[in-house]
C-alpha cells in the first residue's frame, strides 16, 4: 500500500478480502452486490495519491469509523471488537463507505 492516509476503504476492503467473513455474508444478505462492491472500492483506492517512504497516518473517517465500532462493541457487552461491529463502524461513522 502506497498511500500515506489509511481510509475506510481499505478497512472495508481487508473485511472483504476473507471469502468466507462474516461480512461478506452480512452483505450479500442484505442484497449486496460484493464481487460489484470489491471492484468499485479497488477503483476508488486507485484515485487516491500514493506516495513512497512517508509514514502513514489513518484518517479522521478510519478514526471515526474505529470509534464507532468501539462504542458498539461496549453497546453489546463485547470485549473486543469483531468483524461485524467494524462493519457497523464503517457504515455508521465513514465518510466514504
Amino acid at each position: 500500500m502506497d498511500h500515506q492516509n489509511i481510509e475506510s476503504l481499505h478497512l472495508l476492503k481487508a473485511l472483504l478480502e476473507s471469502e468466507n467473513g462474516t461480512p461478506i455474508s452480512l452483505l450479500q444478505k442484505a442484497g449486496v452486490n460484493v464481487k460489484l462492491l470489491k471492484e468499485k472500492i479497488e477503483s476508488e483506492l486507485k484515485k487516491l495519491p500514493r506516495v513512497q517512504g512517508s509514514n502513514q497516518y489513518s484518517s479522521p473517517g478510519l478514526n471515526r469509523a474505529l470509534g464507532k465500532a468501539i462504542d458498539f462493541a461496549k453497546e453489546f457487552g463485547d470485549e473486543y471488537v469483531t468483524q461485524e461491529v467494524l462493519l457497523l463502524g464503517l457504515l455508521e461513522g465513514s465518510d466514504n463507505c
